[in-house]
């Protein structure tokens, strides 16, 4: 009798076509991871426009505010007699020191306005700001003033947190302190003493801030290897880290 050959015609599987199979299932998944990784920084990126949104609403909110002030308290100056202050320590504290302190997301979450903190998946994500804390700077929704309790200076340290600061414009160049922008492509500054709220975000990749000032900006010139000082999103040219601060235009006053 004639004996079929069945070795040929195995239900096995040989090397050969497993090694195929995990071939092409490592490729579908690092496919995988790829699209996932792309569609995270896409979402990181589109959140900095949508946080300067909420902000931009919270101001309104705080500007209209009965017995408030029409526009948002100075942060950021080279005079602590600029910032409006409670207390004759506090008044008497170097305006680095105060200025380093003071933030507006501060004032806008004190008066109940900014609903959370700002997180952002870009940047440093440290959000615990230098300095003992023993004195914080707080914000009195009464008076619209800066006080510390009790009246001391400030030793919190915001310099290296996701913050938003309120500025007065200067000459200088757009991207290294954020008191400042190019919003035409004509190179045209913001006017002399226009009141600048600014959002500031330390510790960002060039990548990243390239890919944000061209998709904030609508253009495709801002680059990773060299300063953008053009639109509503600024920087300065990368650190040897490949970083930089990254400075988002939300309103002028």
């Amino acid at each position: 009798m004639k004996m079929n050959d069945r070795r040929g015609n195995s239900a096995g599987f040989t090397l050969i076509e497993i090694m195929a199979a995990a071939a092409i299932a490592a490729a579908s998944i690092a496919a995988i991871v790829v699209a996932t990784v792309k569609a995270q920084h896409r979402s990181a990126i589109r959140d900095v426009p949508t946080l300067v949104q909420q902000i931009q609403t919270a101001l309104v909110t705080y500007t209209q505010k009965v017995g408030g002030s029409a526009y948002p308290p100075i942060t950021n100056a080279p005079a602590t007699s600029s910032i409006p202050t409670t207390g004759a320590l506090l008044g008497a504290a170097a305006p680095a020191t105060v200025s380093a302190a003071a933030t507006i997301d501060n004032v806008l979450l004190t008066e109940g306005v900014l609903e959370k903190a700002i997180h952002l998946a870009i940047g440093s994500a440290n959000n615990t700001p230098a300095g003992a804390g023993t004195a914080p700077l707080l914000w009195n929704t009464t008076t619209n003033t800066f006080y510390c309790n009790p009246d001391a200076a400030p030793n919190q340290d915001f310099t290296l947190v996701p913050r938003v600061i309120c500025s007065l414009s200067t000459a200088n160049v757009p991207g290294t302190d954020g008191t400042n922008y190019y919003t035409a492509n004509s190179g045209t500054s913001l006017p002399a003493n226009t009141r600048v709220v600014t959002l500031v975000i330390p510790g960002v990749s060039a990548t990243d801030a390239a890919d944000c000032a061209n998709f904030v900006n609508n253009t495709s010139t801002a680059l990773s290897s060299a300063a953008n000082t053009l639109g509503r999103v600024t920087y300065a040219a990368p650190n040897a880290a490949g970083q930089v601060t990254l400075y988002c235009l939300v309103a002028t006053y």
